[in-house]
């Protein structure tokens, strides 16, 4: 209706205009005429974002002593996309004050259009994001009429199960958009819309899809809610995510085990490296990689000081993970190394054991038994050497001293093939591992024989960063290598 009101004259002489002489010329001529306002609005109809001073000519223009132009600037409004949620109460108190009863009526219209339209979109970017989500939405309004404050805190519930879609949605701790202040307040309304949104985790038949548990266009509720609470204590290490990790876990080894009611299992559970490793952005929110909770929960009664507490959590993530121990958990993703690696390895939970029972607890024979098994599996760069030549220090330095040899080992068997470039594609920084060669070194039981050995593999490592996509990110490797070379005579 807006562009009917531009003659094509008019059209012809406003393309002449630059943005700012139109809005000038807006501005001058709102009082006779909306000419101006109309093919700026049509400028503006595919702009993400509306300029504040067009917003003000239409604010303006909405208080018009001219009912035609008032007429128009409520067609403007309609045109321009991006400004559709700021506007709709600016036209509801437009509509108040108008006296012209077919421009309330012309009003009425825009705004039942925008709302009628603003609600389409938003369900149908739910239903194509977050179609579980959307599920448990829909449902409890079906239900019973909600009140404004009701629906708002229904929203801030459901936000939260929404919340690893915009963490991970690009599959980095980078994207995180929310704050621990708003994810505290979320699951203060979860926990008030518990009973309704609860029977969502706990489908009555298995989800079949070609998965064959998960959709890949969809959030799995409960899925949601394990890797949120996880988050909670992750990213923002706040408290109360204990419950949330706690109750989480409790609903999904109920469906791993025996289903709603006895029933036989609805979803068997998956080992990690089979659902993580094989391919990220479909399986971190399956609901099956609920053993993580163990570990956090581990961290969490670790920091409070409840060490058999922490300890029979990192225990129960290992016997329910006993061989997930990638290289590091974003084996497939080298741009993340720099990034704090989100799920954990069984080798990490058994140097966390090995650390409590040796510091804490009391018990090296124990501390001892968990270091083996840590060592015995797959060698990363958190293989836990270090804190277990600790252990042997006084017992067996020359045992102590050659985990050390076999950590610098490890750290110099990176960087992993094809990274992505520009990447930090380490997950530690290089000059760790100088630092700990020349500690090596300078041990007076340190083998003489050896530290040549070892020493060119460290400046073989340290010239490999010298090539793309490495150099780039590691600019101090030729700094490094001759420190190296300074101390020892290696032919590299």
């Amino acid at each position: 209706m807006a562009q009917d009101a531009v003659t094509r004259l008019g059209r012809e002489a406003l393309s002449q205009y630059t943005r700012d002489e139109l809005i000038d010329l807006a501005d001058r001529e709102l009082a006779r005429t909306a000419e101006p306002l109309v093919f700026l609005a049509e400028a503006s109809r595919s702009e993400a974002a509306l300029d504040d001073r067009i917003a003000s000519l239409y604010e303006r223009a909405l208080r018009s002593p001219s009912p035609l132009v008032r007429f128009h600037a409520a067609w403007c409004v309609y045109d321009t996309r991006a400004c559709w949620a700021r506007f709709i109460p600016v036209l509801q108190a437009a509509r108040e004050a108008e006296d012209d009863e077919p421009n309330r009526e012309n009003i009425d219209v825009v705004i039942d259009l925008l709302q009628t339209e603003l609600r389409e979109e938003e369900e149908e970017q739910i239903r194509w994001a977050h179609p579980g989500l959307a599920r448990v939405e829909y449902d409890v309004t079906r239900r019973r009429s909600l009140s404004s404050e009701e629906r708002a805190a229904l929203t801030q519930a459901v936000d939260f199960l929404r919340m690893p879609y915009d963490i991970y949605h690009w599959y980095s701790e980078r994207s995180l958009n929310m704050s621990l202040e708003r994810a505290l307040t979320s699951l203060r309304q979860l926990e008030r819309w518990w009973d309704e949104i609860a029977p969502s985790f706990q489908p009555e038949a298995p989800y079949r899809h070609a998965d064959p548990f998960m959709d890949e266009d969809g959030i799995h509720p409960l899925g949601a809610y394990i890797i949120s609470s996880q988050f909670l204590w992750h990213y923002h290490e706040s408290d109360q995510a204990e419950r949330h990790l706690l109750r989480s876990f409790d609903l999904a080894e109920t469906l791993m085990t025996r289903g709603r009611g006895g029933a036989a299992q609805v979803m068997p559970r998956a080992p990690l490296k089979e659902r993580y490793l094989d391919n990220v952005s479909r399986a971190y929110h399956d609901p099956r990689l609920y053993a993580v909770n163990h570990f956090y929960l581990g961290e969490l009664y670790e920091r409070r000081g409840a060490h058999e507490q922490a300890a029979r959590h990192y225990a129960r993530f290992a016997e329910l993970e006993p061989d997930f121990s990638p290289r590091n958990s974003y084996s497939s993703h080298p741009d993340y190394y720099d990034v704090k690696r989100f799920y954990p390895g069984t080798v990490e939970a058994y140097g966390r054991l090995g650390n409590l029972y040796r510091d804490r607890l009391g018990n090296p024979d124990r501390a001892r038994f968990y270091y083996e098994k840590a060592l015995r599996l797959s060698p990363s760069h958190h293989t836990p050497y270090r804190d277990y030549a600790r252990l042997l220090e006084q017992a067996d330095p020359c045992g102590a001293l050659d985990l050390l040899r076999q950590e610098i080992e490890v750290l110099t068997s990176y960087p992993d093939p094809d990274p992505s470039p520009n990447s930090r594609c380490l997950p530690f920084e290089p000059r760790e591992v100088v630092e700990r060669f020349r500690a090596w070194r300078s041990h007076p039981m340190a083998p003489r024989d050896e530290v040549d050995a070892v020493a060119r593999s460290i400046v073989r490592f340290l010239k490999g960063l010298s090539v793309e996509p490495y150099r780039f990110a590691y600019s101090e490797w030729n700094d490094l290598a001759q420190q190296v070379e300074s101390v020892s005579s290696p032919s590299a």
